[in-house]
């Protein structure tokens, strides 16, 4: 379960989805030798249609392991409320929220077993419900980043209701850097998040079509 890459010396370094560096730049889209990627837009779907389509999509790639990634703007009992409804354990408060620009993150690690359906159909239903002012909507971006235990990583960023991007990264194939340019960093600042530092998982993205 890992993904090669050449660093400077051309040394082989060992990449997971743990790695939070390495999904920055796929996030961030600033790193794209070795991926492939795709939007898709659903502006023109109901609520439930966006719901249904999403989790279908999700429920077709195979899991070995995998990762749910929250940035959250609410009141962390509501998330929890949310964790405990559906029986999910393990979750990762990794930073709370503090009532400003700059959210809260929860990681959840998940596997084929482990995998709930019904949690993020009703995180889906909420997450898209935001900008349509629904009573129990909740802002938050969801990423979901699964291994899928065979030669590929399938990594999705939904940033909003009008739709997410999808990235494919083979693994045997590797990531290989241009010199100068590793994607490390962003001027983008605003409501950005981080495991380590405070541009990762930037929500800065969602606008580009």
């Amino acid at each position: 379960m890992k993904i090669l890459i050449y660093s400077k010396n051309n040394k082989e370094m060992e990449l997971t989805i743990q790695d939070d560096v390495f999904l920055k730049k796929i996030f961030k889209r600033k790193w794209r030798r070795g991926i492939a990627y795709h939007g898709c837009i659903m502006d023109y779907l109901s609520r439930p249609q966006k719901v249904a389509f999403t989790l279908k999509r999700l429920m077709e790639v195979p899991l070995c392991k995998g990762r749910i990634i929250i940035q959250y703007w609410e009141d962390e009992k509501k998330m929890i409320q949310i964790f405990a409804c559906h029986g999910v354990k393990g979750y990762e408060i990794v930073r709370p929220y503090k009532h400003g620009v700059t959210p809260g993150l929860i990681n959840i690690n998940v596997s084929s077993e482990s995998f709930n359906a019904k949690f993020l159909q009703e995180l889906f239903t909420r997450h898209y419900g935001k900008d349509f002012s629904t009573d129990n909507a909740i802002d938050i971006v969801l990423f979901v980043v699964i291994d899928t235990g065979e030669n590929e990583i399938i990594a999705f960023h939904f940033y909003d209701d009008r739709g997410f991007y999808e990235y494919f990264v083979q693994k045997s194939r590797g990531l290989t850097p241009k010199k100068g340019n590793h994607g490390v960093g962003s001027s983008t600042k605003d409501r950005s998040v981080a495991l380590q530092s405070p541009d990762h998982f930037s929500r800065s993205d969602q606008g580009t079509r």
